[in-house]
């Protein structure tokens, strides 16, 4: 399986949001933070594996 990246969490809180219609926000949130870290952890991975590579060369 792989990561989640922005644009995909993304695209799935805009369509996961409405269907929620009047749940609390906590409700929203606890659904959408698993997939939202995900992509920030992975991110930030990409990014410090970026920088050494090109401190590397």
């Amino acid at each position: 399986m792989t990561a989640p990246r922005f644009p995909h969490v993304l695209g799935m809180t805009a369509a996961g949001l409405p269907a929620f219609g009047d749940a609390p926000v906590r409700v929203a949130l606890a659904f959408v933070m698993p997939g939202l870290l995900t992509a920030v952890t992975w991110s930030m991975g990409e990014v410090l594996a970026c920088i050494s590579r090109f401190r590397s060369a």
